[in-house]
Parts: C-alpha cells; structure tokens; sequence
C-alpha cells in the first residue's frame, strides 16, 4: 500500500530483476528505494538483513550482486557497506538536509532520534526543514512538497560516495580449455628499454 504522493514501486527483487546498477535510470530507482526505506528505517545494517529491501539495497547503493539468502555474512558485510554509504550520502548534502534524512531514516543518535514510525519521523523532518519554527510545515505537506527534492539529492549523493568506492579494474584470470593459464584482462604492456641499451650488431656475427 502506497503513501499519498509516493510513486508506484517498479523495483524488482529475486533472480529475474532486471534493475541494472549505473544506468541512466539509476537515480530514479535509486528514489523508490530510499522512500521504501523511509518506512522501515535503516538505522542498523542488520536491520535490513532479511528485510524484503535487502537484495535492492544492495544492489542499488553498492552496485554489487546480492549474496545468495541463506549467506547471512556475505549479506551482512554488503548491508554495512551500504549504511556507510547512504549515511556519508547524508552527511555530505549538509543541514537542513542532513537533519531531514537523519530523521527520515532513523540514523539519529541519542537525544536526537526521534522514536516512532514513517509518520512521526515525518513530522520532526519537516520541522527540521521549516523555516519558520513557530508555524513548522506539517509531514503531509513536506511529504507533497519537498520531501522527493530532497531524496533525489540523497540518491545523487549515494552514486558519488558508491562510484568513488570501486577500485580500478586490475588484470584478472581464467583456466584456458586447453589446460593453459590465460589472463582475460591483459596486464599494461612493459615500457620499452631505453635507447643507451641498444647494441649494435658487429659484423660478422
């Protein structure tokens, strides 16, 4: 069941989704993630472990292929990897936004967290963004208003901080048919020697 204003989640889970990571649409699928996340929190990476969203958290904010279900570790150190990433996401769109999404998706500490579903967090979200604090915006009216601006900014972010994470591609291998050992992905090609190494042939020989 939808909120008012969120939109249809076309994000598929399982072995046949076909939600490819980096791609033009990546943003967009990026923004219903994050907005299902809403509603759930992702205040631990352990919270999303056997959560329905774990496999698209993954995949969408790490850009990594999903550990097989029953693999709790494997999920585990990717789930991790993707809270550091959104919460860095977060801390790097800078207040009132960071506040906003902190509260969004419970990632506050201490005094600060607000305890509560979607709709309570909403509404400390949206006072957080007010700028008038003694007529603050409702939750339902930041939710119509501004609440996918600022998540499109987040999902922005998440691509910036996961893209500065892949390492460069390095040489890697592959057991030949014919039983030799062939690399797939070539290694740089040597330098050539210098010129003072060069010996003329004498002749004769």
């Amino acid at each position: 069941m939808r909120e008012p204003g969120q939109e249809p989640d076309t994000t598929r889970t399982g072995p046949d989704a076909t939600v490819t990571p980096r791609t033009a649409s990546t943003v967009d699928h990026l923004v219903v993630l994050l907005r299902r996340l809403y509603r759930t929190g992702f205040r631990h990476p352990a919270s999303l472990l056997h959560s329905a969203e774990a496999d698209d958290t993954i995949r969408l904010v790490t850009g990594r292929t999903p550990p097989p279900p029953h693999d709790d570790i494997a999920r585990l150190q990717h789930l991790t990897a993707a809270h550091e990433i959104t919460r860095a996401a977060a801390v790097a769109l800078g207040d009132p936004e960071t506040t906003v999404v902190f509260h969004l998706l419970d990632l506050h500490e201490g005094p600060a967290r607000t305890r509560g579903g979607i709709e309570t967090r909403r509404e400390a979200a949206a006072r957080a963004y007010s700028t008038n604090p003694t007529q603050p915006m409702s939750g339902p009216s930041f939710l119509r208003r501004t609440e996918r601006a600022i998540t499109v900014l987040l999902a922005a972010e998440i691509l910036k901080h996961a893209n500065a994470q892949i390492p460069p591609q390095t040489p890697r291998s592959s057991d030949h048919p014919e039983g030799t050992h062939r690399s797939l992905t070539p290694a740089p090609n040597a330098p050539p020697p210098p010129v003072d190494a060069f010996r003329p042939r004498r002749p004769g020989r």
